[in-house]
Parts: C-alpha cells; structure tokens; sequence
C-alpha cells in the first residue's frame, strides 16, 4: 500500500525522507530489502516463472535490482545481471546488496550487440535522482536490452528521467518512436518526474509500494499534490440544493469577440450551461450568429466599454470570462482592463492572456482571477523565467496571488504566493484540438459560483474537462466532449467517492 498516495515529491526531498527515516531506526539495508523484494514480486505477479535481465547501477538503484536478482533466483528464474560498473567498485547498501549475488555479472561495455530474448527486462540503472544527462552508451543499452524483452518494468523512475523535472536526459523517451515501459516501481510515493512530461509518458503502469518510509517525514516534505476531486456537496451549480434559486448557482457572463470572432466565446458559454451555471449570458460586440446557441443562454451587445465594469455588476454576473476568441484591437484591451477592474470573479484566457502581458497589467490580477494560459502564453506572461515547466510555474506563483492554471497534458495549477503546485495527471491526447480551452475556461466559470474557492473551481474544471475527454473517446472535437458534460460530473463524483 502506498503511503503517500496523492503526494508529489522530488528526488531530494525524498532523499532526506530516506535519512529520516534510517535516523528514526530502520536500516537503509532494511529498505533496501524490502525495496528489491517487491520488485521481484512484481515480476512473479507477471510472469510467475520465467528469465529476466538485470541492469544494475552505481547506486541504491541498483542495489534494489541486486536484491531482486538474488530473490528471482531462488524462486527458480534465470537472471542475467549487468552492471554499469565493476560490482567490487561499489560503496554502502549497494555494495552489501551486490555481495548477495554469487553468480555471473556481465559488464555493460562487455554486453552483446544483439541481446538473446527474455522475459523481462529490469532498468535498476539510474533511479530519479540523476539531474545529468547519461552516455550513449548507457542509453543504447537501456534500448537494447528493452527491444530483447517481452514486459519492460523501470526501478523508481526509467533511466534518464528526470525525478525533479520530468526532462528527458536520456535522449530516447522523446520523439516519434519513444522509449515506453510497461511498468514502473517506486517507492514511497511519486516523484515530480513522474507526472511531468515526458517522464509521465515514460512508462504505462505505475507501483507506489510503502516500504516502510517516516511517515511524519513524508508529511513534512511533500512538494506538491495530484489533482483528486473535491468535495462538491457546498457547490451549488454542481450540486444544487432545493431552496437555490438561479443566481445563487452563479451567472457567467462571456465577452465574445468581434463578429466573425464568437466560436470560441459560445464553446465557453455551452460549457458552463452544462456544467450548471444558473444563468448563462453572451456579451458581445454587435450581431453574432446565435445558431446552435440554446434558447436558455442569453446575450447581449455590450455597452461602450468605459461602462463595461458597471454593466457587469448591473447584470449580477458573478464570474466573467474574457479572452476567447475576444481579439487585439483597442476595443478588446478596453474591455480587458474593465474586466480586471470589475467586482466579483474572472476567469482570464487566450487573447485576454496576451493583452495583459503586451500591456504588463499582470500585477493587477486579484485573488479572485483565475488565468487558463498554455505554454505559449505562460511565456508571454512571464518571459524572465526560464528553466523545466515546474520550476517555471513555482516561480510564476510568486508574481501574482492570481490562481494559475498552466494547461497541458501535465497541467499544472496553484495559487499564487500559497500553495505547493497541484498536477492534473488524468487527461487523455484527443483533448488537444481547438476550442479545448476555451471550453475549459466555461467550466471552470460555472464551478466558480458564489462562495467557491477560486482555487478549487480550477481544480474541479481540470479534473472535470479531462474526464469529458476519456468519456467522447480517442478522438473527438470539442463539441463531443460538451456532450460528455454531464456524465463527466457524475463520473466526478463518483470518483470522490471511491476516495
């Protein structure tokens, strides 16, 4: 059993989770054991009986592919072990680990080209710690002998992943033909590299087995958590309460853009009538065309935008959204500054995104603004930070107390100046087609009713928006996942309760 399911940690916190926990009485030899044990159970749970080939690293990652060998073997399997290093070279548990195989090693630069088959290829080569990149030579091998098995399992994290980052160091887990293991073992709880991509591509099944790390530890040096449904029971337009009437399950407003310009804005409205806005309204500039728009969404031309900010509040709109499809022109930036100046909640997204950076208006984002970018407009936003998606999106925190939500398939989200960085993990492929975001931005709004917690709406719209995807299918276009609104709330929720 896992003990930190739903937690996120990095290599280093979870280093000095491993000191504590020797400190507190368990041997690292102990852990060490157990950590190899489970291993060679996983690949009896698969195979039962069969053959494997070994890659041990310099380190504790490899003394667990050590202890596994030795255990494999006495349950009656043929190993090949292969070390990336002369096994009398090495140091502490690795090397105790080591001295408990009385068979063969083959050298990794002794290795055959041409591997003969096996059952099961073990990589105990490098664990989530390595923040370097590995030599060809390494990575060559990690191919060849993953080409020579039938089921493919990674120690920890698979060789050249970064534990901290998710980044490829190894060269092979990215492009057209990456490298994929079948199975991935680690312990303790996940590491940040193994939700980040390509590292979470990296592998197809992931084992989080407790081998009996400080459990006040784990508490204290968690990095960051899983995207898992809330409670929705207090959010009155997912679940909705007899005495509520429509404008307490919240009124969201969209700024449409120019004629011509309104597709993204309607995808916005369509998503939070579905996901149970009380009241829905177009605001736009002039006549749009309304086909395909419900009767029960409204709409309005918007006044001149110097009354904007009192026109919202005029029409009790409890959340706006402004950005989809809503253009550059002047007009546009008026509306994004009254926006950012009006009460109540926003949800800021696509073009609004690239009017506050081109106008530097990032600062006078509030607590109560939720910003939707994709990697193009994070960097528009915030072009000073450099470095791995992770290390970007924990520095952006510090700019704004906005709520962030840095879309992608490992979408990141957090609350600025307060929170660890929270990762949505479930979000399936065919999502990433037009019209994805600005449908995400309406649910979110709709989530974002009176009383919730801007941070949590970007949760649950996250979670919510990548079940609509899993539900429409492998492929699909936006309005098949509107479709799979309602079936993706209730999926929701049973989801929190399987919790």
């Amino acid at each position: 059993m896992a003990t930190a399911l739903y937690d996120v940690f990095s290599p280093t916190a979870m280093a000095d989770v491993d000191r504590q926990t020797i400190q507190q009485g368990t041997p690292g030899t102990l852990l060490m054991q157990r950590a190899g044990s489970a291993l060679a159970r996983l690949c009896r749970s698969l195979r039962g009986r069969g053959s494997a080939r070994i890659l041990c690293g310099p380190g504790n990652n490899g003394g667990d592919g050590w202890i596994a060998a030795r255990v494999l073997l006495d349950a009656g399997w043929d190993i090949d072990v292969c070390s990336l290093v002369d096994p009398a070279t090495l140091s502490g548990d690795a090397a105790w680990a080591a001295r408990g195989w009385q068979k063969a090693v083959t050298l990794l630069e002794d290795a055959p080209a041409q591997l003969p088959r096996t059952d099961i290829f073990i990589d105990a080569a490098f664990g989530g710690g390595l923040n370097r990149p590995i030599s060809e030579q390494v990575a060559a091998g990690i191919q060849a002998a993953h080409a020579a098995a039938d089921t493919s399992i990674a120690v920890d994290i698979p060789s050249g992943i970064d534990g901290a980052t998710g980044e490829d160091r190894a060269g092979v887990y990215s492009g057209a033909e990456p490298l994929v293991f079948d199975h991935c073992i680690t312990f303790g709880a996940r590491r940040f590299g193994h939700v980040l991509l390509p590292g979470k591509a990296a592998y197809t099944k992931l084992w989080i087995v407790d081998i009996g790390l400080s459990q006040s530890a784990l508490a204290e040096r968690s990095g960051g958590k899983l995207n898992t449904p809330i409670d929705t029971s207090t959010n009155l337009a997912l679940t909705p309460k007899p005495h509520v009437h429509k404008y307490m399950r919240g009124h969201v407003g969209v700024v449409c853009g120019a004629p011509g310009k309104s597709g993204a804005g309607k995808l916005a409205a369509l998503a939070a009538l579905k996901a149970g806005a009380g009241l829905v309204t177009l605001l736009h500039r002039g006549a749009i065309d309304l086909l395909g728009m419900p009767a029960s969404v409204m709409h309005a031309s918007w006044p001149d935008p110097a009354e904007f900010q009192s026109f919202l509040n005029q029409r009790k709109i409890s959340t706006v959204v402004v950005g989809p499809g809503l253009g550059l022109d002047p007009g546009a930036r008026a509306l994004c500054d009254a926006a950012l100046s009006a009460a109540g909640t926003a949800v800021f997204d696509a073009d609004a995104l690239t009017i506050i950076a081109a106008e530097n208006w990032l600062h006078r984002l509030t607590q109560h603004a939720i910003i939707t970018p994709h990697e193009g407009e994070f960097r528009r936003l915030l072009p000073s930070l450099d470095g791995p998606k992770i290390r970007r999106f924990t520095n952006a925190l510090k700019t704004t107390p906005a709520v962030i939500c840095l879309k992608g398939a490992d979408t990141l989200i957090g609350r600025g100046g307060a929170s660890k960085p929270i990762i949505n993990d479930n979000a399936p492929p065919n999502l990433a087609v037009a019209g994805s975001g600005d449908m995400l931005a309406g649910l979110i709004a709709a989530v974002l009713g009176p009383g919730t917690d801007p941070l949590h709406a970007a949760q649950i719209g996250v979670y919510v928006h990548a079940l609509t995807g899993q539900l429409a299918g492998t492929l699909g276009h936006t309005e098949d996942f509107l479709r799979c609104v309602p079936a993706a709330i209730a999926q929701y929720k049973a989801d929190l309760a399987r919790l």
